[in-house]
């Protein structure tokens, strides 16, 4: 008769697996609200983005020259357009072979940072398309 008086402290198996069930089904949800793979593609492009803009600016503050960072000077019509497709960051050079990031850079106007040029001519880096 005492081992039935016996009060048994603890939580049974059934429980136990409620409990994990419901914890495991709580991180799914929670895991694909969040979706860490699309967070880093959301931040990639961001950066390209605003790497883009900071480009596009730094062109458009060169052009109060009077001409773009790929013609040699206000005299050269034929480097006005530039065809589509994407930007080769490292090779895109006006006809005297001087490259346009060195223009926009230090050793043009500084209208763009070196550590900008740098990061942006990194192998790793996003390519950028010029429409």
């Amino acid at each position: 008769m005492k081992n039935l008086k016996r009060k048994i402290l603890g939580f049974t198996m059934i429980e136990l697996l409620i409990v994990v069930t419901v914890l495991g089904i709580l991180a799914v949800a929670v895991l694909s609200a969040i979706n860490p793979i699309e967070q880093i593609n959301r931040g990639k492009d961001t950066g390209s983005r605003s790497d883009a803009e900071q480009l596009l600016s730094a062109i458009d503050r060169f052009y109060t020259q009077g001409y773009y960072p790929w013609q040699t000077g206000a005299t050269d019509i034929d480097d006005v357009t530039t065809p589509w497709g994407d930007v080769n960051l490292t090779a895109w050079a006006d006809d005297n072979n001087v490259a346009v990031l060195t223009k926009l850079s230090s050793g043009g106007t500084a209208e763009i940072k070196e550590s900008f040029v740098t990061r942006i001519t990194a192998t790793a880096y996003n390519t950028l398309k010029k429409y």
